[in-house]
């Protein structure tokens, strides 16, 4: 059985919705070694997450970024924050050690 591995997506957006569509057809397109599931997807507004967390069917939804990297729950910290916001994102997740993309 695969090991499976909790994704903290920071950004609902443009780039949030294509890489959660990437994380739920990923299989059909390759063999991995673990399996991904969408645990915590973030947002700044909360009625911006209701509907990229129902249609992707992301488990849990979150309006800090911060709460987000901070959560022992999640494994990989996947950035898709517009470029000029990633700057404290990756260096709080690469200060707590996760993996991110």
């Amino acid at each position: 059985m695969k090991q499976e591995k909790n994704i903290g997506l920071i950004g609902s957006r443009s780039m949030g919705k294509a890489h959660s569509n990437a994380y739920s057809r990923v299989s059909e397109f390759f063999d991995l070694l673990m399996t991904p599931v969408l645990h915590t997807i973030y947002g700044r507004k909360a009625q911006d997450l209701k509907k990229p967390a129902e249609s992707f069917k992301w488990n849990h939804s979150e309006n800090s970024w911060q709460r987000v990297v901070d959560s022992s729950n999640i494994d990989v910290i996947d950035i898709c924050a517009p470029n000029h916001l990633r700057l404290p994102m990756a260096v709080a997740v690469h200060r707590w050690g996760a993996c991110y993309m």
